[in-house]
Parts: C-alpha cells; structure tokens; sequence
C-alpha cells in the first residue's frame, strides 16, 4: 500500500539494535525532511489501518508508549483488532521503538492471542514504520505478514 502523505526511501542502514531478549531491527533512515524531532510520543495512542490482503481485511488498536532512560528509545504495549470478512482477531503484543530525528521504528512481540474467530488463524508480530508528524499524529506503514498504511493518533496528553 502507498502512503499518500508521507513517501518513505530508504537511505542507508544505521545499524543493528537488540530488542526484546535478542530479537535484532536493522535500522533504516528514510530521506523526508525533519518535521518535528522534538515530539513526545510517550503516551496512549489509537490506531487505523488502510485495507489489505486485497482491500478485504483492518486493523485498530490501542497502545501505550513508555520513556526508557535513553531519549531515543521506548517500550509500548499494544492491543490489535483485525477485522476481514468472516473472521475477527484480538491479539496483545509489546514493542521496543527506535527513534531518530522524526523516524520510528517499531519491533514487536505477540504476548498473547486473546481472540480469534471462527477459529485460530495464527498471527504475525505488528511491526511498524512511522513518522512523526507532530505530538500528537504518527503516520506510516504496518510491516507484517500483510503490509498497509497506518494513522496514528493521540489518545491522551503525552506523558514523561
């Protein structure tokens, strides 16, 4: 899927980060002009999806983003809602997020599978792509068994 607002290339590895008990991200800076490096992310936040796997299937989600002591690093729990027709998940993970300048990448673990209907389908982690625009909206891409666009929106004051 094509993000309209925000069109990401890839520029040059920036390493490779441990998250998660050994899970590796190697980092990646996308060619776009700073638009804001100072937003606070920390805080709760909703999230959509576009369509996918053939505009059939979204996600929606909640998450909360944690401050590590490094200002560029955070945690998050999140908890993911996949709709497509005939079948329903609810699925809580965890994440380590890597910011640099207005870019955020996000590396994800599946803490539990609540719900899946009408039966288990498995699930991948929710990794994502993202660029901050402001305190309060994040947009990019979802990196998983299926990829699409994703709005990110405040759902509270940011937090510290």
């Amino acid at each position: 899927m094509t993000n309209q607002s925000s069109k990401f290339s890839v520029t040059k590895a920036i390493g490779t980060w441990a998250l998660l008990g050994g899970l590796s991200l190697s980092m990646v800076s996308f060619a776009d002009d700073a638009v804001n490096t100072n937003a606070n992310i920390a805080g709760s936040w909703v999230f959509e999806t576009g369509r996918y796997n053939g505009n059939r299937c979204h996600l929606t989600g909640r998450m909360t983003i944690q401050p590590t002591d490094n200002s560029n690093q955070f945690t998050c729990e999140f908890t993911t809602f996949e709709r497509c027709p005939g079948q329903y998940g609810e699925v809580e993970q965890v994440c380590s997020i890597m910011v640099e300048g207005n870019e955020a990448a996000f590396v994800s673990k599946i803490e539990r599978i609540a719900k899946q209907t009408p039966r288990p389908y498995g699930y991948a982690p929710d990794d994502w792509r993202l660029k901050i625009q402001s305190n309060n909206e994040m947009t990019g891409t979802l990196e998983s068994a299926s990829r699409a666009y994703v709005l990110f929106r405040r759902d509270s004051a940011p937090t510290s």
